[in-house]
């Protein structure tokens, strides 16, 4: 009886080992890994596929002003296009957002200087956030300006030289914004 408690005694040793042991591993494990990198590589991707849509279709209306092809009416699908990529932008800056709010602080200040848009600029005082924070902050600020433009173009029947450029720069504010954090961050700064 006693040679057939051995089997079972050697059985559970190697299992409180290795239940502890296991544990220990899995942990070290997850403290070296990264799951989201502070630098995203498809965040800048994307704004950078958005300013080029946008260009695009801003110099296309001012062709197309005073046409049936310059109507908001018949450019809905780009709207709804750019809505839906500036949409996935942003599930990805609230999936690193860590929930402490925008910080900008040394050489994206210096960098954007006075084009970085009033709401990234830190507050007298202010201590907490993170640049992911403000990642998030700026990509609902571009899809914010995405409606703008759909007004104004719905508005005026359509979007003339004025109306575009004016758009443009505003917008292109804000995307400056975010290329500048995410290089920044992927050169480790």
């Amino acid at each position: 009886m006693r040679q057939s408690l051995i089997p079972s005694l050697i059985k559970r040793m190697k299992q409180a080992w290795f239940a502890p042991l296991f544990l220990v591993l899995a942990l070290g494990a997850c403290s070296t890994v990264t799951l989201i990198s502070p630098y995203d590589e498809k965040l800048e991707a994307g704004v950078t596929q958005y300013v080029q849509d946008l260009s695009s279709f801003l110099v296309k209306m001012q062709a197309a002003n005073g046409t049936a092809a310059g109507k908001y009416e018949n450019n809905i699908d780009f709207y709804a296009t750019q809505i839906g990529l500036l949409d996935g932008l942003i599930l990805r800056a609230e999936a690193q957002d860590t929930g402490v709010g925008c910080l900008l602080t040394g050489k994206a200040i210096k960098i954007l200087g006075d084009k970085l848009p009033a709401a990234l600029r830190p507050k007298p005082g202010q201590t907490t956030g993170t640049p992911e924070g403000c990642s998030l902050m700026m990509v609902k600020n571009i899809k914010a300006q995405l409606g703008i433009i759909a007004n104004i173009h719905k508005a005026m029947g359509g979007l003339n030289a004025d109306a575009a450029k004016s758009v443009e720069d505003i917008t292109m504010q804000a995307i400056r914004a975010v290329l500048t954090v995410e290089m920044l961050k992927k050169k480790g700064e």
